[in-house]
């Protein structure tokens, strides 16, 4: 398949709707490179960092312990919602694009 055939049919599914316009200038531009891999998960292990500072900091200061009668489940789930919240703050800031 030629470069020319192959870019018409990306911009034929971009404008079907087939892929989002990230992934058309990503595939247009032949990424998803290793450095782009890297990237990653160097934001990934900057979610980890952070995310463990952050408890760390807040165990520091805690002087009161309220116990609040939830599952463990509920428990799991706030702390899920907590680490989401987290990683796509934080992917805004790296990835601006």
């Amino acid at each position: 398949m030629s470069r020319e055939s192959r870019d018409a049919d990306l911009r034929m599914k971009f404008i079907r709707g087939e892929i989002t316009f990230q992934e058309y200038k990503s595939l247009l531009s032949g990424r998803n490179t290793l450095r782009d891999r890297i990237r990653g998960h160097i934001s990934s292990l900057l979610l980890v960092i952070i995310s463990l500072a952050v408890i760390g900091f807040i165990l520091s200061r805690l002087r009161i312990v309220v116990l609040i009668p939830v599952s463990i489940w509920v428990f799991l789930l706030i702390v899920l919602v907590t680490i989401l919240v987290l990683f796509f703050v934080l992917d805004h800031f790296i990835n601006p694009d």
